[in-house]
């Protein structure tokens, strides 16, 4: 997994570029703060780079900063329902990171468990499903794995939060 997380972030819209804003190292595009660049002419949504951030570290705010960013995004109107690069919501892409901290801090401002992924590419395994049955394809997955089992795939806690929401 840990191989991977460079391509997540890069998924989620992690900014390339440095400026100065609100938060260190990323330049709004927009009156709400709820996107920033990521190159000199894309962005990304700051929600979903805040999840990236909560999981693994990259920008240096500890987890109680993630949630005060998310806190104060999330009052200005920024959406829980928008999809990255990867096509996932913030709460999907928490499921991902195997983040449950995350995942019931979204779910508790309003993110939508019942939210479908939806690629273009409809074989993907994960295309159609919502956040219970997308965790249910990642334990699945990871219990047919021939690698070993780390303790990052213990999504217990994780199946727990989501069940009371189900």
């Amino acid at each position: 997994m840990l191989k991977y997380i460079p391509l997540l972030y890069l998924l989620s819209g992690i900014p390339e570029t440095i400026a100065d804003s609100g938060i260190p190292h990323f330049r709004y595009t927009d009156s709400r703060q709820c996107h920033v660049y990521t190159s000199p002419h894309t962005w990304g949504s700051l929600i979903h780079i805040l999840v990236s951030e909560h999981s693994h570290p990259l920008f240096g705010l500890n987890q109680e900063q993630v949630l005060e960013k998310l806190e104060q995004a999330i009052q200005r109107g920024c959406s829980l329902k928008e999809k990255d690069l990867a096509e996932l919501t913030p709460l999907q892409a928490a499921i991902l990171f195997n983040d449950a901290d995350m995942a019931d801090f979204l779910l508790k401002h309003g993110a939508n468990p019942y939210a479908r992924i939806q690629f273009s590419n409809k074989s993907r395994k994960s295309n159609g499903k919502n956040s219970f049955e997308f965790l249910d394809l990642l334990i699945e997955a990871e219990t047919k794995s021939s690698l070993p089992n780390p303790s990052f795939r213990n999504r217990s806690k994780l199946k727990q939060i989501l069940q009371s929401y189900q």
